[in-house]
């Protein structure tokens, strides 16, 4: 009898241990010979439409794995890999430009599991069995990311009780609201807590309209142009600029100023993602799609963000760039696009060469502001931080702190300092329902990259509800 309840307790422990997601495991990666701290999976997550999502999970590093919060975590675009936080922003493994490895100190997964997802179809590893163009759009991607959620619980069920949290950046602004309203609208997963944000695209219009204030006064044009300007489209609103409608302020004098100021912004070689660092080339870099110059990126960029406001309810297909501008990128194209690295990543055959953002998705913005989704998920009890770098000029915090002002909710600590190593690390205000805004000094839109010591102790913070 004692033999038999042996045999079945140590058959329990055995079922128990083993889970449909281990044979995703990695178990090398290419250039790398030491044992890492965490075990990892790669490989893919069934969704809508024969879609195929890869995926990169990284377990926890702490002692406490199993109860440790999930974290999702996207990249924007559209059309973006979120592979690019994972091996340049906060994942564990970092790939340097020369292709070296190295374990990043400040990885988001010291106290948490981070999953990566590369979505929507196209993007980067992620496919489409039997092929066939899609159009892709906003709530389409929401419902595309819902699956491969379920997908990934359905691999990882041991997780079904942690406490689940969605991050991301950029365009991350319309993916993680789009998504979150899904979950809340299915009370699935009932462990669904919190969503951090980070330069996120909350707003076009507001995004557009503070870009022409985030110009001047960080002396990108000058004041001769810039009183122009005003003069041409804000003669209703002398006495409070703000309230001053750059963008749908269609008299003749306004789009006169707007074609100077939009001429004047794309002149120079600046870096739109951080004004304060270098602006860097592949100039031997062969692009199968062909190099795409930084003036033909601009154009698509200061177009969208500082002429005229788009009719996104018309789902009009914008151009997604090959790879963001003065980011110089692709150095990570060739570590991942290793036969040896992609056989240790299980990806498909049929999935294409990696890039950082791919410009063939057929993808089409729907949403203009996400005040409705952001405001269900924090009456809805929702944690919620919007964080911006503030030197990124692409989603600048001026236009995502308005955002942030323009949902209602009463202010509980005013705007004041916070700190990291003793030194002032940015602002930060509370406001009640627990949503909170967080400035990072001297970061651009990729703050966990840019500033990743800090980035690490606000998510930190944030998982732990502090």
């Amino acid at each position: 009898m004692i033999i038999q309840l042996v045999t079945f307790v140590l058959l329990y422990l055995n079922v128990a241990a083993s889970f449909p997601g281990e044979k995703d495991q990695v178990l090398s990666i290419p250039g790398w010979k030491e044992k890492l701290p965490f075990k990892h999976y790669s490989g893919y997550l069934e969704s809508i439409n024969g879609a195929r999502l890869h995926y990169w999970f990284f377990e926890s590093q702490s002692d406490h794995a199993a109860t440790d919060p999930l974290v999702l975590w996207l990249n924007g675009g559209p059309g973006c890999s979120s592979l690019l936080g994972a091996l340049s922003e906060n994942g564990p493994i970092q790939v340097n430009r020369n292709g070296s490895i190295v374990l990043n100190e400040y990885a988001w997964n010291q106290k948490a599991n981070i999953l990566y997802l590369e979505s929507p179809i196209g993007v980067g590893f992620s496919y489409k069995v039997n092929g066939g163009n899609d159009v892709q759009d906003d709530m389409s991607t929401a419902k595309l990311n819902f699956e491969a959620l379920k997908s990934f619980y359905r691999k990882f069920p041991q997780y079904n009780s942690n406490r689940f949290y969605i991050t991301g950046e950029s365009y991350a602004g319309i993916y993680i609201p789009t998504l979150s309203v899904l979950l809340l609208e299915n009370k699935w997963p009932t462990s669904f807590v919190g969503v951090a944000m980070g330069n996120a695209l909350l707003d076009t219009t507001l995004l557009a309209n503070s870009a022409f204030h985030y110009y001047y006064f960080h002396g990108l044009v000058g004041s001769t142009l810039w009183n122009f300007l005003v003069e041409s489209c804000c003669k209703n609103h002398s006495s409070s600029l703000r309230q001053c409608d750059f963008v749908n302020t269609h008299t003749n004098e306004c789009l006169n100023a707007r074609s100077l100021f939009y001429n004047a912004t794309r002149k120079f070689k600046i870096n739109p993602y951080n004004i304060y660092d270098d602006c860097l080339e592949d100039p031997e870099l062969e692009i199968p799609m062909g190099h795409v110059s930084y003036q033909q990126v601009m154009d698509q960029v200061l177009v969208d963000s500082l002429n005229i406001a788009k009719d996104y309810s018309t789902g009009r297909n914008l151009p997604v760039a090959i790879s963001p501008p003065c980011l110089s990128q692709y150095y990570l194209s060739k570590f991942l696009n290793q036969p040896l690295m992609r056989k240790a990543l299980h990806i498909d055959s049929a999935a294409s060469e990696w890039t950082p953002c791919q410009v063939n998705i057929g993808y089409h913005r729907q949403l203009n502001s996400m005040k409705p989704q952001v405001k269900h998920m924090i009456d809805s009890g929702i944690d919620v931080l919007i964080y911006n770098g503030d030197t990124d000029s692409m989603c600048n915090f001026i236009g995502n702190e308005w955002f942030v002002e323009e949902l209602g909710y009463r202010t509980r600590i005013e705007y004041h300092a916070w700190k990291d190593n003793g030194q002032v690390a940015g602002f930060h205000r509370f406001y009640d329902r627990q949503l909170t805004f967080v400035t990072f000094l001297g970061a651009g839109h990729m703050v966990p990259g840019d500033k990743p010591r800090a980035a690490l102790k606000l998510f930190n913070e944030f998982i732990n509800a502090k």
